[in-house]
């Protein structure tokens, strides 16, 4: 049996208005919060600044609602936004926000998904070589540490298995792993 899904039956971007609109109409902060994390789902492939304000409006919920746990969920997320974009000292200071003692199994992978991209994006962007290294090192011990909590067959450890096949130049290998990953979406 196929469900049909709204990203199925309605463009984006009218996905999004409703979704806005529903925003604007809700009282509740458990509701407002459930509509600004979707807005950010939605934003976060295309638009990341909006994307963060979305979250950035969520981490003030959690904090209405005393939901530590919603609020650390948000500043990973909030992290990994930061990194993708080249702020890097904003990423880590969303990270020091976070009760790590606290986090599940499950926001524990991407707590340290967040402390991997932050120090891989670094490595590579980085001219000075000891720093590269160092950024490196960092970057391939927070992934020893992901790996222990995120699924082997999810979208983000297929991504992180081709992203150092690319790195170690296996670049045919890495298309297969790409093509694989590509084809489990349709």
């Amino acid at each position: 049996i196929y469900t049909l899904s709204l990203h199925d039956a309605l463009p984006i971007l009218v996905i999004i208005n409703l979704l806005k609109r529903q925003l604007k109409n809700a009282q509740e902060p458990e509701l407002k919060y459930a509509f600004c994390f979707q807005l950010y789902e939605e934003y976060r492939a295309f638009e990341n600044h909006t994307a963060m304000n979305y979250l950035r409006a969520c981490v003030r919920l959690a904090h209405q609602l005393g939901d530590p746990v919603r609020a650390d969920r948000c500043h990973i997320l909030l992290s990994i936004c930061c990194s993708k974009t080249g702020l890097y000292d904003e990423a880590e200071k969303y990270l020091a926000l976070v009760d790590v003692k606290q986090l599940s199994p499950k926001n524990l992978g991407d707590y340290y998904h967040a402390c991997y991209k932050r120090n891989s994006e670094l490595a590579y962007y980085t001219s000075v070589t000891d720093l590269k290294a160092d950024y490196q090192q960092k970057a391939d011990e927070y992934e020893q540490l992901m790996r222990r909590f995120i699924p082997r067959n999810c979208d983000l450890s297929y991504q992180i298995r081709e992203l150092r096949l690319l790195n170690s130049k296996q670049l045919e290998a890495s298309d297969r792993k790409s093509t694989r990953l590509n084809s489990s979406h349709w």
